[in-house]
């Protein structure tokens, strides 16, 4: 009578141990297979055609690429430019908007950051060899564009720096328009918020 308890205390320890290295293994598994907060971000880029290039999701929004932009204004054409970037390090996202009309040239970057809703921009305007560099920042709840000169070759009028700045504001809204409606996750919008 003896062995047979032996045996089966011996099977009981057995079964235990069995039990216990299968939850082990499936605890490392489910550690190891997790998607992390950043996994679902950087997927969520991925299924709205941003592609990974040098540590940024960066998705082409012009019908034309960069080099296209170039030629064009090497032929005297009108010409735009626009590229977004997402930096999933910093949570921002950032803007390239090159624009060429009748020899005048702008370009503007604009960097939206999801953790405080703030949105920066430069612009540089080109015309007959003169530059205007403007910066600022954009207020989305007021609605409310801070537009100063930065740097210029020319000393501008109020009327044309009036006359910029309302470009500037319509490029900028529309960036943040579109930068506030990228992400329709509300758990990724409250992440970036939170990290």
């Amino acid at each position: 009578m003896n062995i047979d308890m032996e045996m089966i205390s011996e099977k009981k320890k057995l079964i235990i141990l069995i039990i216990v290295i299968i939850v082990i293994l499936l605890g490392v598994m489910w550690f190891l297979t997790r998607e992390t907060f950043d996994d679902k971000l950087r997927n969520y880029l991925l299924d709205n055609d941003f592609v990974l290039e040098d540590d940024l999701y960066t998705k082409q929004i012009s019908d034309i690429s960069l080099d296209e932009y170039y030629e064009q204004i090497d032929y005297g054409n009108d010409a735009t430019y626009e590229v977004l970037y997402f930096d999933i390090y910093n949570y921002q996202l950032l803007e390239t908007n090159m624009d060429y009309y009748d020899g005048m040239s702008m370009i503007l970057s604009s960097i939206y950051d999801f953790k405080d809703n703030s949105l920066i921009y430069t612009s540089e305007v080109s015309l007959d060899g003169v530059t205007v560099i403007f910066d600022g920042s954009y207020d989305g709840d007021k609605k409310k564009l801070v537009c100063d000169v930065s740097s210029s070759d020319i000393n501008l009028s109020s009327d044309d720096k009036n006359t910029i700045c309302d470009g500037i504001n319509t490029n900028v809204e529309d960036f943040y328009k579109g930068a506030t409606n990228l992400i329709d996750d509300d758990e990724l919008v409250k992440g970036m918020k939170e990290k």
